[in-house]
């Protein structure tokens, strides 16, 4: 990553969402593009099914803090939307998603989401060799929900 676009990132889900998931691969990522990585998991007092954040912080330079308290981007899987935050700029991507779940329901929605992320992050999906970071359980189920993602038709 030659320039972070979005250097503070908030992923909010609840239990089940896989947002551990999704926020772990992007940290793996990002350190295999040279940068720091800080990441932060919230949660609520619920045992299952309750509400998680994850605060990833993706800087050049030592990171002073690993708090996000104003984040630059958010991602919320409850809403399936996408937001730049300051902008106004949203995308929502539930429909178009819930149509390819549709097609094919082995596509995740965390895992669909990352790609978006890889987009908006503006890394090159091809040039990341994801094979040594996606798990090999589904692993080519992650792929083709990765990319498809990737080419996620309304991204700002």
């Amino acid at each position: 990553m030659t320039n972070i676009t979005f250097p503070k990132i908030r992923i909010k889900g609840q239990g089940g969402l896989g947002v551990k998931f999704m926020s772990k691969l992007l940290a793996k990522i990002a350190e295999k593009q040279n940068c720091n990585v800080t990441l932060v998991y919230n949660y609520d007092a619920a045992v299952r099914g309750g509400k998680i954040d994850a605060d990833l912080v993706l800087a050049k330079d030592e990171i002073d803090s690993p708090i996000v308290s104003h984040p630059d981007l958010t991602v919320d899987l409850i809403d399936k939307e996408v937001q730049i935050n300051g902008s106004g700029k949203k995308v929502e991507f539930g429909p178009d998603y819930e149509e390819k779940a549709k097609q094919d329901p082995s596509v995740a929605l965390n895992v669909y989401t990352l790609g978006m992320l890889l987009k908006l992050l503006k890394l090159n999906l091809q040039q990341l060799n994801l094979a040594d970071i996606l798990p090999a359980r589904n692993q080519k189920q992650n792929m083709a929900a990765l990319e498809l993602g990737y080419q996620h038709p309304k991204l700002f």
